[in-house]
C-alpha cells in the first residue's frame, strides 16, 4: 500500500503546466465581450429568426383581415335607398342647366 502511495506522489513530480494554443486568451476575451451584447442586439437577433418573423407577419395579416371584416357594415335596403337618393340628387343638380333665352 505504501508503495502505491509513493508511486502516486512521484507521478506528481513529472507534471508540466498545460500549454494553450496561440491567441487563446485573445479569443477567450473576444468571446466574453461578445456574450455581453446590448439588449437591442439580442432583440434583433430574436426577431430575425425565420420562425418568429413568419409568425409575426402571419399575425399582422390575420389582424388586418379581421379588422377589414369587422369594420364593414352590412348595408340594409333602407340605407341603400338613401344612398341612391343622395346620389341621384347630386347627379341631377350637376346636369341642370338654365335655359337662357337670347
Amino acid at each position: 500500500m505504501q508503495n502505491k502511495i509513493e508511486n502516486t506522489l512521484s507521478s506528481l513530480d513529472k507534471i508540466q503546466p498545460a500549454r494553450t494554443q496561440p491567441f487563446f486568451y485573445t479569443r477567450l476575451m473576444a468571446r466574453l465581450n461578445n456574450s455581453q451584447q446590448k439588449s437591442w442586439e439580442r432583440f434583433s437577433a430574436f426577431i430575425t429568426k425565420p420562425s418568429i418573423a413568419f409568425s409575426g407577419i402571419l399575425l399582422i395579416i390575420i389582424m388586418n383581415i379581421m379588422a377589414a371584416y369587422l369594420n364593414t357594415p352590412a348595408i340594409s335596403e333602407q340605407s341603400e335607398a338613401v344612398i341612391t337618393d343622395e346620389y341621384t340628387q347630386v347627379a341631377t343638380n350637376f346636369y341642370d342647366f338654365e335655359n337662357v333665352k337670347p
